[in-house]
């Protein structure tokens, strides 16, 4: 075996330039991100379009709900007044916070993008038959 088959190792390593020019660096990170950002901007097609108003006017009809509720709870009061104060205010802190949070819901469910509205949809529709199906298990239908 002559000389050139043998690799020879280096084990030290006198100068090492590690100059790294970080402001070249961050402006391509920028550049890259701005692009990512572009590539998955897409206009809003029909079919996301559709689930975003359903993901908006599913928490607007737990609002109307809820509304109807304490009309109910309000005539309660009107025609029978020996129940509970405290129960009356609880009722309405919570009638507070559901509409609160549905109208949150519902302005958040509409700024939603293609892929967040499709996967909001799939949740609620899965909800709403995990609903269906606790309502004919309680009057027990089937």
């Amino acid at each position: 075996m002559g000389k050139k088959d043998r690799t020879t190792i280096v084990n030290n390593i006198n100068e090492l330039n590690l100059e790294i020019d970080y402001d070249k660096l961050a402006e391509a990170m920028v550049l890259a991100q701005q692009k990512a950002n572009e590539s998955t901007k897409r206009p809003k097609s029909i079919r996301s379009l559709i689930m975003s108003t359903a993901n908006t006017f599913l928490p607007a009809v737990v609002a109307l709900i809820a509304l109807m509720a304490g009309i109910g709870m309000c005539m309660e009061i009107f025609t029978d007044p020996v129940h509970s104060v405290l129960f009356y205010f609880v009722f309405a802190v919570s009638f507070i916070i559901v509409i609160s949070v549905s109208i949150c819901c519902a302005i958040e469910a509409w700024n939603d993008r293609e892929e967040a509205a499709i996967q909001h949809f799939n949740s609620n529709i899965a909800l709403a038959a995990l609903v269906v199906s606790l309502v004919a298990l309680l009057q027990g239908v089937g």
